[in-house]
């Protein structure tokens, strides 16, 4: 028996997907058995929602969801709560680092699908952005200048797996708080989220977590939330999403 009103928000790069595999077979049982107990499960993610549609669909969910980092979260409805910022204004910014900096959605596509491990198809897909722009720094050196001008012009820098991603001021925890009072009010109750995640632009989503997941990666645990109780797994994604998340599970009363 599954605790009840809960909530599960999860990443998926890294996450729910194998990071260089994007392996998922191993959290479909798990992912039938919260479905058939009603609990909801929100993707929040920093791909497109060209992307997310496909996801969702192999993993047999349904909305609402989070894209490109917080930017926007799309309800059943098909409807988008939109709190980032546009992309033509996060272009005009990034071209006066153009020469050292690649752009997912500028460079090459063949260069897109090497830096993402992503077919062709798929490709296209991530780069069908409307709300952020993820990037490679050619020097590390430059991140501290980069995010400090984004500031002053009210963007902001997150890191994920792959990327670097600047955007507006928002967040996975932010969209978040939307869905949740959404179906807090459809449920008629408040419910207690679990939030699987495995780098930087998941930390405010697992900070304000019931019970946080923090995902094993090839470079061990990369985030500390404070304030939540924490589970770090053992194992990688795909495998390690079932055990954090079998692990939280059973932490609630």
């Amino acid at each position: 028996m599954l605790p009840n009103r809960l909530l599960v928000a999860t990443d998926l790069d890294g996450t729910l997907l194998g990071h260089d595999s994007y392996a998922y077979e191993a959290v479909l049982p798990l992912l039938q058995e919260l479905q058939s107990a009603g609990v909801p499960i929100v993707l929040a993610t920093s791909k497109t929602r060209s992307e997310v549609e496909q996801w969702q669909a192999r993993l047999g969910l349904k909305p609402p969801y989070i894209v490109e980092n917080g930017s926007a979260a799309v309800f059943a409805d098909g409807t988008e709560a939109v709190f980032g910022a546009r992309l033509p204004e996060l272009v005009a910014f990034m071209a006066d680092f153009a020469g050292s900096t690649t752009s997912l959605i500028d460079c090459p596509l063949d260069e897109a699908m090497r830096l993402t491990g992503l077919t062709e198809l798929e490709a296209k897909l991530a780069r069908n952005r409307q709300y952020s722009l993820p990037f490679v720094l050619h020097e590390s050196a430059l991140e501290a200048v980069i995010k400090e001008k984004a500031a002053s012009v009210g963007l902001k820098i997150l890191r994920g797996g792959r990327f670097l991603h600047l955007q507006g001021q928002c967040d996975k925890q932010l969209a978040l708080q939307r869905i949740k009072a959404v179906l807090d009010d459809e449920a008629g109750w408040i419910h207690r989220v679990i939030a699987l995640g495995d780098n930087q632009n998941d930390l405010e989503m697992l900070q304000h977590a019931a019970v946080a997941v923090v995902m094993n990666t090839e470079k061990g645990h990369q985030l500390k939330p404070a304030g939540t109780r924490t589970i770090y797994t053992q194992a990688m994604a795909p495998e390690g999403w079932v055990e954090g998340l079998r692990d939280a599970l059973a932490s609630i009363e």
